[in-house]
């Protein structure tokens, strides 16, 4: 799970998407409070995923991350 924080964001739109090979990974979106919400997913193989976040549709520079399942389910992702 992430936690994505847009309190200085400004108004517009935050996606946070998840692949694993090129294919999309369900991700669940819960929105905590008006500036923030909290992501995740669940890997269903040991691979590597790459999770993106864009603002407005335009990618967010130094904000993709590239993990491996083993991971995420070691670490978590806050």
């Amino acid at each position: 799970m992430c936690a994505v924080d847009t309190s200085e964001a400004g108004l517009g739109d935050l996606d946070v998407s998840v692949t694993q090979s090129g294919v999309g990974v369900p991700v669940k979106r819960n929105q905590v409070s008006l500036d923030m919400a909290r992501y995740s997913f669940t890997a269903k193989v040991p691979k590597q995923h790459v999770i993106h976040v864009s603002f407005n549709g335009e990618n967010i520079p130094g904000q993709s991350l590239c993990l491996s399942a083993a991971e995420v389910c070691k670490t978590g992702v806050f």
